[in-house]
């Protein structure tokens, strides 16, 4: 069984299209768990509709409303029980063989131990008649290489294990999102694993909760270019990482929690001095040392 945990919010455009396309996959064990954060439009009513007519779609309605997205992510959590779990945006649209491709990718690990699998995507602009372009994942294995990203790996493109789901179902001090904390988890246990195959289109429009992906280098430097004022640290950002660090300090080792301590530190840190330790530590953003190094130099730091 494979708990799919799909959080809506005002998703009656694209809701449809993303159920559909989890009715259609070809591994048929999943039970699909919604829970919609107080929306206003017909998001709600089109999922009963559907869970009238398959048994394996449930919609919890608990009266716990205006979560937020990660924060109503992580409340789904407490809804799961199955062997695998997967987070599930509202507006995407899955390929046929998502979950077989992830099921099968999950047989050779170790599931004693936290576990999160990532799979690639196709960027879709589905307002245009350009063809879908791919999107992987940036391999990252070290808290150097994510704590600069704003964010996490791409929560819609996961796959995770009961241990992992158990081991992030805490009471937090603050959920920025919940791939975040899936992508520090990941990092912490040594649990976290890519697979370059796309298997779903990840829709990009007006209302995406998280930014649109630049797919090359030039799209990257005109991006940053573009946002010179938007921070280097985005503070809801590093309230997360504070409070994920808050519960899982005791569970790293000496140098891991020397770096997050470095980070929590930098917006006290005169420019001079947090630019040059933050080269000396490594640290970088999407696997890229240069783009975090054209952030220091172009934007503001902390907001």
């Amino acid at each position: 069984m494979i708990d799919i945990l799909l959080a809506t919010f005002n998703g009656a455009s694209y809701i449809r299209s993303q159920i559909f396309s989890i009715i259609s996959q070809d591994y048929t064990d999943w039970r699909l768990i919604i829970h919609d954060d107080g929306s206003t439009d017909k998001t709600v009513d089109l999922i009963k509709e559907l869970a009238s007519y398959d048994q394996r779609i449930r919609l919890i309605e608990d009266n716990v409303t205006h979560l937020g997205p990660g924060a109503n992510f992580m409340h789904l959590l407490n809804f799961s029980d199955a062997p695998y779990c997967c987070f599930c945006d509202q507006d995407d649209v899955w390929f046929d063989n998502k979950l077989t491709i992830m099921h099968r990718a999950f047989s050779t690990l170790d599931h004693s131990r936290p576990q999160v699998l990532f799979s690639g995507a196709y960027l879709w602009d589905s307002s245009s008649n350009c063809l879908p372009r791919k999107n992987f994942q940036k391999k990252v294995f070290q808290f150097e290489d994510i704590l600069f990203h704003n964010g996490g790996m791409q929560g819609a493109a996961s796959m995770f294990n009961a241990k992992m789901r158990d081991t992030i179902n805490k009471k937090y001090e603050y959920v920025a999102m919940h791939d975040q904390i899936l992508s520090l988890a990941g990092i912490l246990y040594k649990g976290i694993h890519f697979i370059d195959t796309p298997l779903f289109l990840y829709r990009q429009h007006a209302n995406n909760v998280t930014a649109h992906i630049p797919q090359n280098k030039s799209d990257k430097i005109k991006v940053s270019l573009a946002n010179r004022s938007i921070p280097v640290v985005v503070k809801k950002y590093y309230d997360g990482i504070i409070a994920f660090y808050h519960l899982f300090r005791d569970e790293m080792t000496e140098s891991q929690r020397r770096i997050f301590e470095l980070y929590i530190c930098y917006p006290n840190y005169n420019s001079i001095k947090r630019f040059f330790s933050i080269l000396t530590h490594g640290f970088s953003c999407h696997d890229s040392r240069i783009q975090l190094i054209i952030k220091l130099l172009i934007r503001p730091y902390f907001q």
